[in-house]
């Protein structure tokens, strides 16, 4: 899957294909009509401005503004229709909007996750070791976890 930088504006080259006896083949874009191009995400499609390649008449290149995306994985549809008849795309590979921090923000989770783990386990082995009433209520379960993260995006 391709990850674009949020706020990068990018162009989509999407063939368009048709499946023949199990082959694919090249779609005739021009004698299409009511074509339409949209990215969708889990909750919304966005129409994109388009126009078919000069060099090849089955891809669209399809304008996306970047900071106008939400981050988040987004697939690609196109529709359209031929002599009278609809058509749907079938399936695009997919593409991402991260943040470009995004990696160092997985970092610090999965870091904290993992030292909350240790204190844990070892607070269990602890405990595990305490044979009195008096030495369970004293015990502090609480100390030693990292300070809790402050994440801001």
């Amino acid at each position: 899957m391709k990850k674009i930088v949020k706020g990068n504006d990018f162009t989509l080259r999407i063939p368009v294909m048709k499946m023949v006896e199990g082959r694919p083949q090249a779609f005739p874009l021009p004698a299409c009509t009511d074509v339409v191009v949209q990215v969708c995400n889990q909750f919304k499609r966005i129409p994109l401005a388009f126009e078919i390649d000069v060099k090849e008449d089955n891809v669209l290149l399809a304008r996306v503004e970047g900071d106008k995306m939400s981050l988040g994985t987004y697939a690609i549809e196109v529709k359209g229709k031929i002599f009278g008849n609809d058509w749907r795309s079938n399936e695009y590979p997919q593409f991402a909007i991260v943040s470009n921090n995004a990696e160092v923000l997985m970092r610090s989770i999965e870091n904290f996750a993992y030292e909350c783990f240790n204190v844990t386990a070892s607070h269990k082995q602890a405990v595990s070791l305490l044979t009195t009433i008096k030495e369970v209520e004293a015990y502090d379960y609480k100390t030693g976890y990292p300070k809790m993260l402050e994440m801001s995006v």
